[in-house]
C-alpha cells in the first residue's frame, strides 16, 4: 500500500489591514501668514524724503544734477535730465536706482526697497 502523505496547509500570518486616511484639502488650514497675504491688499510703500533714508543708503546714491524737469498731465510725456542722462518714468539712473514718477515739484525714486523724493533743485 502506498504511503499517504498529508499535505500541510500553508501558514498565513494574520496582519491587520492598513487603512489610509485622506484629509480633504479644504480641511487643511493654511498658515495664518499665507492666508493673510492672499487676502490683504499690499499697502503702498511710504515715500520719504531723501534725507530720511538710512545714512548707508544715502552714501550709495550718486550725486544728482538735474538740468531738465518736464512735467505733463500725461505720464508718457514726462521727462527729466539727470547727470546728462534723459529719463522717463520707469528708467534707471544707475543699476537698482529707478525713477518711478516725475511729479510737478520733484521726482520719486526707488532703491533697495526704499522710495524717496528727490527735489528738482
Amino acid at each position: 500500500m502506498p504511503a499517504v502523505v498529508a499535505a500541510t496547509p500553508p501558514v498565513v500570518a494574520a496582519t491587520p489591514p492598513v487603512v489610509a486616511v485622506r484629509t480633504p484639502a479644504a480641511a487643511t488650514p493654511e498658515p495664518a501668514v499665507a492666508a493673510a497675504a492672499k487676502s490683504a491688499p499690499v499697502p503702498e510703500q511710504k515715500v520719504m524724503a531723501k534725507a530720511e533714508l538710512p545714512p548707508a543708503i544715502q552714501q550709495e546714491l550718486p550725486a544728482m544734477s538735474v538740468s531738465l524737469h518736464a512735467y505733463s498731465a500725461k505720464p508718457g510725456n514726462r521727462l527729466v535730465s539727470i547727470n546728462n542722462q534723459l529719463l522717463n518714468e520707469g528708467d534707471s539712473l544707475t543699476p537698482g536706482l529707478v525713477l518711478q514718477e516725475i511729479t510737478r515739484q520733484d521726482m520719486i525714486f526707488s532703491y533697495k526697497g526704499y522710495r524717496f523724493r528727490q527735489s528738482v533743485q
